[in-house]
């Protein structure tokens, strides 16, 4: 997944801006990430992904999306290290 920085914003992937402002839902995350349901609800209970419970549903912030992608960046250049 390439990762580039544009003014305030990030662009993923495919051109989709992360604003560290926004938030988001946890569809629009798996969305952005191209993962599944399960997958997000997992990285919000190993704490790989921090959210905010509103109700039922989650929210997450545009930063700590964008922190979770450096994070990801972060072990799998470890892992290719190893």
């Amino acid at each position: 997944m390439r990762i580039s920085a544009r003014g305030g914003t990030q662009l993923v992937g495919s051109n989709i801006e992360i604003r560290p402002n926004a938030v988001y839902t946890l569809a629009e995350v798996c969305q952005i990430l191209r993962i599944s349901d399960a997958t997000a609800r997992r990285w919000l209970k190993a704490g790989k992904l921090r959210a905010a419970r509103v109700g039922r549903a989650y929210r997450v912030l545009g930063s700590q999306l964008l922190d979770a992608l450096d994070q990801d960046r972060f072990t799998e250049r470890e892992r290719r290290i190893s």
